[in-house]
């Protein structure tokens, strides 16, 4: 029996905020089990949310998927700007494929200022 693991590297990288623009779409819970829908935390036991939107660039367009931790529900659609937007690359190991997966520190509305940190 072949077991597929996804390997995450040690590293992600920092994306700078002015090289997209981005509209979110939907932000649901990004749920741990499907069978009990228990929603993921991170390492602070902050629930994780899935900030799907489109982002757009100099590259094209995508669809992407952001997780963002945030103790309520981000009430974020439409135009939007991540903080701490960083990208990283995922692999399986055994198996062909990989792909990037996107994660920010917060999401909010596009144009509104970024609070001080301890705010």
């Amino acid at each position: 029996m072949e077991i597929a693991v996804a390997l995450k590297p040690a590293r992600d990288a920092l994306v700078s905020a002015s090289a997209y623009t981005f509209t979110v779409i939907q932000v649901t819970a990004k749920v741990d089990d499907p069978t009990t829908r228990k929603q993921k935390v991170n390492a602070d036991e902050v629930p994780l949310w899935t900030v799907d939107c489109l982002r757009v660039g100099d590259d094209g367009a995508a669809v992407v998927s952001v997780t963002v931790p945030a103790v309520t529900q981000p009430s974020v659609l439409g135009p939007a700007t991540f903080d701490g937007l960083r990208v990283g690359l995922w692999l399986q190991r055994g198996r062909e494929g990989g792909g990037l997966y996107w994660t920010a520190d917060k999401v909010r509305p596009a144009g509104t200022p970024e609070r001080p940190k301890g705010v």
